[in-house]
């Protein structure tokens, strides 16, 4: 019976995945009021890419003995040789840190050269959500400064590349485990073509430094759902917990893969083994999170000191309810202007909270609904990463990379357009494998959904945050491992539907084939 109605949960899911990603993503090429761009192109260019890894498909498939065994090989060599390209690009596209991004490196800087903070004390007690990039960068480099290493920038954008690369190898390792070793090779191939993996490698922000958890945490999920003994599966939970609590406290996103896998644990596991794996996994979160901010909140900053400082959530659920959701000066002058300068958060929340129910009035509820519609394009309208924002803070270097990588740059419309063509091209992987996951009740059991439940909740997250397209890129992989889903599903229903018309009944051929 359990059984029965996780099947339907799943295909009641995957239909409403289905359905609001296809409008969004019409939406997105054909009514995108923020970024411009001519819906032909970037279909022609999704086709070609789509085109070119079916090739390289087939060919995987003619060369697949030499390769098979060798694979780990390749993977390796493979990463190491983006590693060097990435270091490139970082040491090139090197830029004078601001915002954000440049509050919380001068931190980390300050606290090393000085053992103080200064005045980026008020800082972190105000954005706490920066506190877990702010110590990733801390720790490192008081461990090198004590060797007289102090090239910092370069220290943060290795730390940079690692976190985006293990992202890498975890992606592939979990395609490879869930579908199959080609699928895998499709995984890398698609790791390598997203731009922005080179291009944000010197911008070591909470977006790229908070990459890798995604895919670990789904990795994790299938080591624990194949372990043959419970100790295994128990120490693998515990593991999953501390990273999903690290990973949550440098980008809280990461939180929803957590709860995403908890959704399908529920779905797809027997109710006394989802239950331990609930408790084990939101125990060890609880108490590496208790750990983390015992290490944050060691001398110089006070948790006491911090109590009632911190932005309240309301602030960017407010400001995602004023004209097209993304940031505006106006809604910060009224969390955090002279008269309201943060000594108290829960007045800070009442006002934030006034203002959201005047909002909420002023759209009413068909308002409401088609401002959603459009907040939806704002927040994945663009593949773009907004990685031109960060690569445009006083860039130290002129070269030929930064007439592709900013605005003013004379190539700068390829490097766009080619992010979103590889951005459009994914999705319709993934919206592929959604469909095909609604009709075939066979493929519901073989296909993990939790990549796509993940997915799921962060739209309804952006619906409900700050619109922002940069919030995409620490899914990045996620999306990868949808498509690659995407692409495995399409190919095999087209094998079934000609198997049906040769046969002139249901074809018995499984949907994927781990080879």
């Amino acid at each position: 019976m359990k059984q029965k109605i996780s099947d339907k949960l799943l295909q009641l899911f995957f239909a409403v995945f289905s359905v609001a990603f296809v409008c969004l993503f019409w939406n997105v090429l054909f009514s995108n009021k923020w970024f411009h761009y001519n819906p032909l192109y970037v279909l022609l260019l999704s086709v070609a890419g789509a085109a070119f890894l079916l090739i390289v498909y087939l060919a995987l498939r003619m060369f697949k003995q030499p390769l098979y065994q060798k694979r780990y090989a390749i993977w390796g060599t493979a990463i190491i040789v983006l590693f060097f390209i990435q270091l490139i690009f970082a040491r090139t596209l090197e830029v004078q840190t601001g915002g954000d991004f440049g509050e919380v490196y001068r931190a980390a800087l300050t606290m090393t050269r000085e053992g103080n903070l200064d005045d980026f004390k008020r800082y972190l007690y105000l954005f706490p959500n920066n506190l877990g990039l702010y110590v990733t960068l801390m720790l490192p480099f008081r461990l090198f400064n004590r060797f007289g290493f102090t090239n910092f920038y370069l220290i943060a954008s290795v730390i940079n590349i690692i976190m985006i690369d293990t992202g890498i190898v975890f992606t592939v390792l979990y395609c490879e485990k869930a579908l199959g070793k080609r699928q895998a090779f499709l995984a890398l191939l698609l790791c390598s073509a997203c731009s922005l993996l080179y291009f944000l490698a010197p911008i070591f922000y909470s977006d790229t430094m908070s990459i890798a958890f995604a895919p670990i945490l789904l990795y994790l999920n299938l080591c624990i759902k194949q372990a043959q003994k419970p100790k295994a599966a128990l120490g693998l939970t515990v593991l999953m917990g501390f990273l999903a609590a690290f990973g949550f406290k440098i980008k809280a996103t990461v939180l929803i893969v957590a709860v995403a896998l908890i959704l399908e644990q529920l779905l797809t596991v027997k109710l006394t083994k989802s239950i331990s794996f609930v408790v084990c996994l939101t125990v060890s979160f609880a108490v590496a999170g208790a750990a983390f901010d015992a290490v944050a909140y060691s001398a110089p900053l006070s948790r006491d000191e911090a109590q009632g400082k911190s932005t309240p959530y309301t602030h960017w659920v407010m400001m995602g309810m004023h004209g097209d959701g993304a940031y505006n000066p106006q809604d910060y002058e009224i969390s955090f202007g002279p008269e309201n300068i943060i000594t108290d958060s829960t007045a800070v929340k009442q006002t934030n909270l006034a203002v959201i129910k005047e909002r909420l009035a002023g759209y009413g509820f068909a308002g409401y609904l088609s401002f959603l519609k459009d907040k939806g394009v704002r927040s994945f309208g663009s593949g773009n990463g907004q990685a031109a924002e960060f690569l445009n803070l006083r860039p130290r270097h002129n070269t030929l990379l930064h007439q592709f990588c900013l605005p003013e740059g004379k190539y700068y419309g390829i490097f766009d357009y080619y992010c979103q063509g590889w951005h459009v091209g994914v999705f319709l992987a993934a919206i592929a494998a959604a469909v095909l996951c609604t009709i075939d009740k066979q493929l519901r059991g073989k296909i993990p959904a939790a990549p796509f439940i993940a997915t799921f909740g962060l739209y309804l997250f952006l619906l409900l945050w700050e619109a922002n397209q940069r919030y995409l890129v620490n899914f990045i992989f996620v999306f990868i491992i949808m498509s690659v889903t995407g692409l495995t599903c399409s190919r095999q229903a087209a094998i079934a539907f000609l198997n049906r018309k040769k046969s002139g009944g249901e074809s018995t051929g499984t949907w994927i084939k781990k080879r």
